[in-house]
Formats: structure tokens, sequence, C-alpha cells
């Protein structure tokens, strides 16, 4: 995930086209995810679709276009909705507190993705923190689980199931590195 940090304000963008994503259509679009785990808006999506097949713009492997469209591709809803936030927010406000208010949290646990927790990534869309994930199921004493967010069924003992959330691993990386890099100043 690339971010835009002009006007003095942070936000995730698509890594190909530089638009902040945004949940409605139009520039930016819908962040989608690939089979091969990249993250584009929607428009740029559209636009590498090739003999039926998305072509990935950074890795070039092939994601089959679903019979209703890329509508049917899995959204990464949890980096559509980080909230854009202010320079001056990054600059002087302790990182947890960044990320709260970018919205870089688990719906379970509402803690925020700070190393050494992970976003996973469902295969509805939704994220949440390995340890939640964890803690569903062995709580359940079954690796099916239901989505907290849209309460989808998943089975976390298939790898397709449930991945990193790599873009938005991403956007939480970039905040990261923006606050050690301030601190060196």
């Amino acid at each position: 995930v690339s971010t835009q940090s002009t006007w003095g304000t942070y936000q995730p963008v698509c890594q190909n086209c530089k638009n902040a994503y945004n949940a409605s259509e139009g520039e930016g679009g819908q962040p989608l995810i690939l089979e091969c785990q990249h993250t584009f808006c929607e428009p740029c999506v559209k636009k590498s679709i090739k003999d039926s097949n998305v072509v990935c713009p950074k890795c070039s492997k092939r994601t089959a276009v679903p019979p209703q469209g890329t509508v049917a591709l899995r959204h990464n809803y949890a980096l559509s909705e980080l909230n854009q936030v202010d320079e001056e927010v990054l600059q002087r406000q302790p990182t947890c507190a960044v990320l709260d208010a970018m919205g870089a949290t688990c719906p379970v646990c509402m803690e925020e993705y700070f190393p050494p927790k992970l976003p996973y990534l469902l295969r509805c869309g939704h994220s949440a923190c390995d340890r939640c994930l964890r803690s569903m199921v062995k709580s359940r004493r079954s690796t099916k689980i239901c989505c907290p967010v849209c309460n989808v069924d998943h089975d976390l003992s298939v790898q397709e199931e449930v991945s990193v959330n790599v873009a938005l691993k991403r956007a939480v990386d970039t905040v990261l590195a923006f606050k050690r890099k301030s601190k060196e100043t």
C-alpha cells in the first residue's frame, strides 16, 4: 500500500494509480483483493481484465473474474474504512492513538494492529487480529468460525479462508516508519 501525504494528510492509496481508496464508486474506488493477495482499487482492477481474468498489475498472476463481475471479488473492507489522518496527528500523537484514529483496529478486541499483532483477512473481506482468531478457534474447539463482522462461516483449516491482510499491514507499517523517522529528526 502506498500512501498519500500531501496537503498535510495521510491515507492509503492504490499502488497502481495512486488514488485514495474509498467505499464508493468512482476515482479510487473500493480496494479489491486478487488471488495473489495484492490489493488495488476497483477501476484499476477493471482496467487489468484480459480474457475473463484480472492480470495483477504487480506480479502478473491471473485471477478469474467471477460471473457477477469485479463486484464479486473480495473487498478489503478494513483498508477502505481507514480514516484519513492529518500529518499533525501523525507527528504529535502516540503511535497507538494514530492507529486508533485511522481505524486500524481489530473489530473483536478493539486493539490497534500494532506489532506483533497482525491483521488477518477472512475470505469475506473483513479482518481480525491473529490473537482473536486463535481465541475464537480455541473457544469453539474447532477451526470453523463465524466472521465477527458479517457472520459468514469460515473454516480456518482451509488456506484460502484466511491470510495476512498485507495491504492493511503495509498501511500500519508506513505509519510506524513515519513515527520512527520523525523521532530521528
